[in-house]
């Protein structure tokens, strides 16, 4: 009984905390529960409260009613409604509440109108319009010069042909070698010729030049005006005209070639005349340059003129130009640049595979 009194008397504790009420003295017994007056007494509940709800005097009414119309003026919000009280206002940044308005663009005053690259002043009448002024009236400054690289704004210039260098002289050994090679290809029953001294001009000239004045095989044909150039290029020249002029001349023009036209022979340069390119065949008498051909009839066919022609003269010079590549090193001719427009360049270029033909 004992245990069972315990118990019972702290779950009454645990009732009395859970509505307000002071927990029970240690004298308390269950007998006390089951009498509702002794039980006000003992919890120290007055008995007016006890025992029901009373009269309220005039007082307390008034404080009562004030009460519930302060409760009735609230306007609940939805937090409200639902027990929650209302979220706060959200913070404002303050770059946000006034913004800046800027009457003007934003970064420094563009330059003047009048101002040009370089800090001159445009003339009041010049008509020229100044270089970006587009971006300069939109308050952009100007964009700064492109750079150069260094290998172009101070090209190289050579004073000589690019080369090796040579010996002021060709040796004796040289010019025998090269005088032993004319007599074996050039023979005079073909040839029309005139053997010249070495040239030796820094890297440019020849050990045994000879000056070609034309043809005598078969046909003769002059070379006009005469051309300096080493032997082994005549002999190459020689065995052009019988081989590959002189054959499509008959059959395309029903004629005979009576006379070339010489542009440029020997000549002491670089390539194009350009003196940051290599040394050119013409400055060691190894290169022709032809321009025109004479029939015997009197007909001239020159390359720039009936070059870009459908007839039969543009086919003559077409089919000369390919047969030529089979045997020079180089040839040139309209097809390859604007350089080579009025002749056809050959040279005696010694090519690992084939000739380079253009």
């Amino acid at each position: 009984m004992a245990i069972r009194s315990i118990i019972l008397s702290a779950y009454a504790a645990v009732l009395l905390c859970a509505i307000g009420a002071p927990a029970l003295p240690k004298s308390a017994t269950m007998s006390d529960l089951n009498l509702p007056q002794k039980r006000s007494e003992t919890l120290g509940i007055p008995n007016s409260a006890a025992a029901g709800p009373r009269d309220l005097d005039e007082g307390e009414e008034d404080d009562r009613n004030r009460s519930d119309e302060e409760q009735t003026e609230t306007v609940p919000g939805e937090e409200e409604e639902e027990g929650n009280p209302p979220l706060p206002e959200r913070a404002v940044a303050p770059s946000l509440r006034k913004p800046k308005v800027f009457a003007e663009p934003v970064g420094p005053p563009p330059p003047p109108l009048s101002a040009k690259r370089g800090g001159k002043r445009q003339d009041e009448n010049d008509d020229e319009e100044p270089e970006n002024a587009s971006d300069e009236e939109d308050g952009i400054p100007p964009l700064p010069e492109r750079a150069v690289a260094p290998s172009l704004r101070n090209p190289k210039v050579f004073s000589e042909p690019v080369g090796p260098p040579a010996p002021q002289t060709w040796s004796q050994e040289e010019i025998a070698a090269a005088q032993a090679e004319c007599q074996t290809l050039l023979p005079e029953a073909d040839f029309d010729f005139k053997i010249l001294s070495p040239i030796r001009d820094g890297s440019c000239g020849a050990p045994a030049p000879v000056q070609l004045k034309g043809f005598k095989r078969d046909t003769k044909v002059d070379l006009h005006p005469p051309a300096t150039m080493t032997c082994p290029l005549a002999s190459a020249l020689g065995r052009w005209m019988s081989e590959v002029v002189q054959p499509r001349a008959k059959a395309l023009l029903e004629s005979d070639i009576v006379q070339l036209a010489n542009i440029s022979g020997y000549a002491c340069r670089s390539r194009y005349h350009d003196p940051t390119q290599r040394i050119s065949y013409h400055a060691l008498a190894q290169a022709v340059d032809i321009g025109e051909f004479v029939t015997a009839k009197g007909e001239h066919i020159s390359v720039l003129e009936y070059w870009p022609g459908g007839d039969k003269r543009a086919q003559f010079l077409k089919d000369i130009h390919d047969g030529a590549c089979k045997i020079f090193g180089t040839v040139l001719g309209p097809e390859a640049n604007a350089a080579h427009k009025t002749h056809f360049h050959l040279d005696i270029a010694k090519r690992r595979y084939s000739a380079y033909c253009q």
